[in-house]
């Protein structure tokens, strides 16, 4: 997607950057299209703290309360 984005290269290196004709050209000249697989490892942080631990963390709060007004008879 073009425009601005949250990615970083953290490489120190150069990244090259083509336009949709000098892809066109490079994969020409290479003999077609390739098919590429692509395996991206992510973590996404939120004030210091990883997100999936900080969704874990409110998941278990929602199903302790849950379970405590289970107890009294009320279910949220």
């Amino acid at each position: 997607m073009p425009g601005y984005s949250a990615t970083f290269n953290g490489t120190g290196k150069p990244e090259a950057v083509f336009t949709h004709e000098q892809w066109a050209d490079i994969r020409a000249a290479k003999g077609g299209t390739p098919t590429v697989q692509v395996n991206v490892e992510s973590k996404t942080y939120l004030d210091g703290r990883e997100v999936g631990g900080f969704v874990d963390q409110k998941i278990e709060a929602h199903d302790a309360a849950t379970g405590r007004a289970l107890n009294v008879g009320r279910y949220i």
